[in-house]
């Protein structure tokens, strides 16, 4: 995830750093929402600069690319009870909560604020 992505949002890069799980909302089998159907382990969170990143992490090698990405390292993947969706415009939406929320929550918009700046 680029830098520039959580500085436009004021996420301080401390809680950046913090973050202990992920889960990705992705589009199944064509449908008009994204799914989150896995909450993942985050191993580590730490900033590189693009052009150091392996075609592994990033998909291609961008060696003239100096900007800071967030680099996260996943570990096992934990398949949640029931698929959390995420309806509306394919929009970069950041959320802070905690892994017990997200294994019962059924929507996006149910999930706990964990800071009022992401709102």
């Amino acid at each position: 995830m680029p830098l520039n992505t959580t500085d436009k949002k004021s996420i301080a890069r401390n809680a950046m750093r913090e973050v202990r799980h992920c889960a990705i909302a992705v589009y199944h089998g064509g449908g008009k929402e994204r799914l989150v159907t896995h909450c993942y382990e985050v191993k580590s969170v730490r900033l590189v600069k693009r052009c150091d990143m392996s075609i592994a992490q990033a998909g291609q090698i961008d060696s003239g690319n100096k900007a800071e990405y967030w680099l996260f390292e996943l570990g096992y993947a934990r398949p949640l009870p029931q698929p959390l969706s995420m309806s509306g415009l394919r929009a970069f939406k950041f959320q802070l909560t905690n892994a017990a929320e997200l294994l019962t929550a059924k929507n996006w918009d149910e999930l706990p604020r964990r800071y009022a700046l992401l709102k």
